[in-house]
């Protein structure tokens, strides 16, 4: 089955790069073990290395969603700008094939 969705995938018009993978939530847990240290002091967002590691696990479930959305939206906008031209002469959108 995955193999056949891989393959769906490769064959869509306009592909460029292999499908991404989902991200789990033991992947997430990795990176702020790993990446982020509970000392160094915050970011713009105000959230410390000390929260992001006392995360629930519904937390890190929302985080989680939260990539994988964020991430099939960029790719689908990065499909949609090499399909879809704007024409400012006539004013309409047009789909390349």
């Amino acid at each position: 089955m995955e193999e056949e969705t891989i393959m769906n995938e490769l064959n869509a018009p306009h592909q460029m790069a292999l499908p991404m993978k989902k991200i789990r939530i033991s992947e997430v847990k990795s990176v702020i073990k790993r990446k982020i240290h509970p000392k160094k002091p915050p970011g713009y967002d105000l959230i410390t290395g000390k929260v992001f590691q006392e995360l629930s696990h519904k937390a890190l479930r929302a985080i989680t969603q939260i990539q994988r959305h964020t991430t099939n939206r960029i790719l689908s906008l990065s499909v949609e700008s090499r399909t879809n031209h704007y024409d400012r002469k006539t004013g309409k959108q047009t789909q390349t094939t």
